[in-house]
């Protein structure tokens, strides 16, 4: 039986815009990988990219970002998936925070 997969917001915000949903996700995703997590093929925005290389910069880590696609292939062209590793490489100091 094939799996299928479906996006959909856990709240409904009254400004679906595109610039606040992208940093809605990133906010999410922000405050994870300050705490040390890594992410393996997490499926994220394609216009959170340069976004997303920055806080990994900044936070020591290494990113990469690979299509997202279907089961029959077909790439979807809004979305990427998201994998992260720590870098030897010095952390940037980190400017960022997330404000309540």
């Amino acid at each position: 039986m094939e799996e299928k997969v479906e996006y959909q917001l856990l709240i409904s915000f009254p400004d679906q815009s595109p610039s606040f949903v992208h940093g809605a996700e990133f906010g999410g995703i922000y405050q994870r990988a300050k705490e040390g997590y890594l992410f393996t093929q997490e499926t994220v925005h394609a216009a959170n990219r340069e976004v997303l290389i920055r806080m990994c910069k900044s936070l020591g880590q290494t990113c990469e970002f690979e299509p997202a696609v279907d089961e029959s292939g077909n790439v979807y062209d809004e979305w990427l998936y998201f994998t992260t590793h720590f870098s030897t490489d010095k952390p940037k100091e980190s400017h960022l925070s997330l404000v309540k």
